[in-house]
């Protein structure tokens, strides 16, 4: 989501998983506006009533192609910096990240940010 009052060109910027990057389909998003980055047309079968923006990735998956059990996802702009990234499943490498990533592209607001370092990896207090 573009929570920005620009629109945003996504040229040049990709997408991860754990172990490969593509880069996102030509894209520009309006303020307030949203996309849905998905593998394949496929994605119809499971959201056949989905009327809002989506791009298809060229080859058919995002990066090696997502694991059911767990992966990482990364979006990151043409300068390599990871702009926002998230964990599922047994992949719990990125709940951090998401505290280094406020922090880095939003530094006037790092007061807001509370880090409970009672969490365990799972962020669950410990």
């Amino acid at each position: 989501m573009n929570r920005s009052s620009q629109t945003i060109d996504l040229t040049g910027w990709r997408i991860s998983d754990n172990h490969e990057s593509d880069p996102i389909p030509s894209l520009s998003l309006p303020p307030g506006g949203f996309a849905v980055v998905a593998a394949r047309a496929d994605f119809y079968t499971n959201f056949p009533d989905f009327s809002g923006n989506i791009v298809f990735m060229a080859d058919g998956s995002i990066g090696n192609g997502l694991s059911n059990t767990g992966d990482r996802l990364s979006l990151v702009d043409p300068t390599g910096n990871a702009i926002d990234a998230l964990s599922y499943g047994d992949d719990n490498t990125v709940w951090c990240l998401q505290y280094i990533t406020w922090y880095r592209y939003y530094p006037s607001q790092s007061d807001v940010v509370t880090i409970n370092q009672n969490l365990d990896s799972e962020g669950s207090e410990g």
